[in-house]
């Protein structure tokens, strides 16, 4: 969303039947930052480094903020690794929806 830009994949909740949208990369390097854009009717995100869940950011924000730094590896081994955030469906009960919009990701 930063910048105007969007990539956008739809999933229900509810009465869907495929996997959930997620978004998958696979990098070199010892840290991966994720900034996304927080609103009201965001949800909640899965985050997975190398297959292990490390991390459940929840997007919901009373008002938009974008670049919100929602999550940051840590130190990893110097290597290939791979980075998934699968939307999970859930939302704080004060969201509208279940929204999840990544903004950056930053390597290191």
């Amino acid at each position: 969303a930063y910048g105007g830009s969007y990539d956008v994949t739809n999933h229900l909740a509810t009465g869907d039947t495929g996997d959930k949208p997620l978004f998958k990369l696979v990098f070199r390097g010892t840290d991966i930052l994720v900034d996304a854009t927080k609103t009201s009717s965001s949800g909640r995100a899965a985050v997975y480094v190398d297959g292990v869940l490390k991390a459940t950011i929840d997007l919901y924000a009373a008002a938009t903020t974008y670049k919100a730094r929602v999550f940051d590896s840590a130190t990893l081994s110097d290597g290939i690794h791979t980075l998934t955030i699968k939307a999970t469906g859930a939302k704080a009960a004060a969201s509208t929806g279940t929204s999840v919009s990544l903004d950056q990701v930053t390597l290191k």
